[in-house]
C-alpha cells in the first residue's frame, strides 16, 4: 500500500465553524496508516483463528468417520474370515465324511462278496447234502426192502 501525503497547495478542509482543521502531518498520518493496518491485521489474525479452528473441527470429524469407517471395515473383515474359516471346516469335514464313505462302500463291496461267496458255498453244501440224504434213503429203502424180503422169507 502505498502512503499518501497531504500537500500544502490543496485547501484546508473546515471543521464546520469555518476554521480550517489542522492537516495532519507525515507522522499522524503514518500512525493513522499503522492503527488501520493493525485493525486489518486483528481481523486477518481473527478470522485465521476461526478459519483453523473450523479446519480442526473438520479434521476431528473426518478423523472419527475415518475411525468408524475403518472399524466397520475391520468388522467385516473379522465377519469374512470367520465365514472363511467356518467355510474350510465344512469342506474339511466333507472331505473327511466322503473318505469314511468310500472306505464303508469299499467294506460293504467286500462284505458283499464274501456274502456271495459264502451264499454259493452254502448252496453247494446243501445240494450236497440234499445228494447224500438221496442216496443215503435209497440205500436205506434198499435194506429195508431186503430185510422185509427175508422176513417174507423166513415166513
Amino acid at each position: 500500500m502505498a502512503i499518501s501525503w497531504s500537500c500544502p497547495a490543496t485547501p484546508r478542509p473546515t471543521r464546520g465553524r469555518g476554521t480550517p482543521r489542522p492537516v495532519p502531518g507525515p507522522q499522524e498520518t503514518l500512525r493513522a496508516r499503522i492503527a488501520a493496518l493493525d485493525a486489518e491485521l486483528r481481523k486477518l489474525s481473527d478470522a485465521l483463528v476461526e478459519t483453523r479452528t473450523e479446519t480442526q473441527a473438520s479434521i476431528a470429524t473426518a478423523k472419527e468417520d475415518t475411525q468408524k469407517a475403518l472399524d466397520a471395515l475391520a468388522g467385516d473383515l473379522a465377519a469374512a474370515r470367520k465365514f472363511m474359516l467356518q467355510t474350510a471346516q465344512l469342506a474339511w469335514l466333507d472331505h473327511d465324511l466322503s473318505a469314511e464313505n468310500a472306505a464303508g462302500l469299499r467294506k460293504l463291496a467286500a462284505t458283499s462278496q464274501e456274502l456271495t461267496a459264502t451264499s454259493t458255498k452254502l448252496t453247494e453244501t446243501i445240494q450236497h447234502l440234499s445228494d447224500t440224504l438221496a442216496r443215503q434213503l435209497k440205500e436205506l429203502s434198499a435194506r429195508l426192502d431186503a430185510i422185509q424180503n427175508r422176513m417174507s422169507d423166513v415166513k
